[in-house]
């Protein structure tokens, strides 16, 4: 599955607690970063952008973009994930695909 945003809007996407709780989580830290076309993996040395991090009740947490920094990504394919730290170890969640498309309205 495929998220798609258009560039300039908030990007927002609700990551969800599947085992475990989410008061066990010591930190996390949540980027995206650009997927070069016909590669099916990002590369590392690719620029990282950082996501905002919000506490979503007990059930998880809402990883967000800010609409400013959504217009400065250029329109196109994007992977995102996060890393949660708990007692129990290091988590990093499966990738996200993320699309950028330019909006008809501005």
């Amino acid at each position: 599955m495929t998220y798609t945003f258009h560039r300039g809007e908030t990007l927002s996407l609700a990551l969800d607690v599947v085992t475990g709780a989410a008061a066990s989580v010591t930190s996390i830290t949540a980027a995206l970063k650009p997927l070069a076309a016909g590669r099916t993996v990002v590369d590392a040395s690719a620029p990282a952008t950082a996501l905002s991090v919000a506490v979503n009740g007990t059930t998880g947490w809402t990883l967000t973009l800010s609409a400013a920094a959504c217009a400065a990504l250029t329109p196109g394919s994007y992977v995102a994930d996060a890393r949660l730290v708990a007692a129990s170890g290091v988590v990093i969640t499966d990738p996200v695909a993320i699309r950028i498309v330019e909006a008809v309205t501005s």
